[in-house]
């Protein structure tokens, strides 16, 4: 195995104290990684907890998984925000991290319900929607590859 994710980045005490406990383990080849999400709609990248606690521990765990919203339905109704700022919120993180000396890796989520134009419960969009959608997801992964 090349990784293994030990969790969500200050989800919960579990990780933390995974986290911490692995300081000393050799996994040999298997690198650690923590996920978190993009920085929040107004905040600063470097005041986003998921951030803090992943530069925390960047000593043991050298790679960052980070979860970026790909499909304009969660982008409006998850992150109540505008599909500029998500790509803003995607770049911001991913630079921050890897400025920091983290290798990083980009999870589009929900990639393949914007591709295939799926909405809300797998009902499928309007063509023109569904367009939009699928324009949309490439230029979130166009940002995320040119930054991870």
């Amino acid at each position: 195995m090349r990784y293994a994710e030990i969790g969500f980045a200050g989800a919960n005490q579990f990780v933390e104290d995974l986290t911490t406990a692995l300081e000393g383990v050799d996994t040999g080849a298997m690198k650690l990684a923590l996920f978190g999400r993009t920085r929040g709609r107004g905040m600063k990248v470097e005041d986003w907890p998921d951030v803090q606690f992943i530069l925390r521990h960047k000593g043991r765990v050298e790679t960052a998984v980070v979860v970026v919203k790909s499909r304009l339905l969660d982008v409006a109704k998850s992150l109540e925000t505008t599909a500029d700022e998500n790509l803003e919120m995607a770049r911001e993180t991913v630079e921050c991290l890897r400025q920091n000396g983290l290798e990083v890796i980009v999870d589009l989520e929900h990639a393949m319900d914007a591709w295939c134009g799926r909405v809300e419960n797998g009902a499928t969009a309007d063509e023109a929607l569904a367009g939009q959608m699928r324009a949309y997801l490439l230029k979130m992964a166009g940002s995320a590859w040119s930054r991870a």
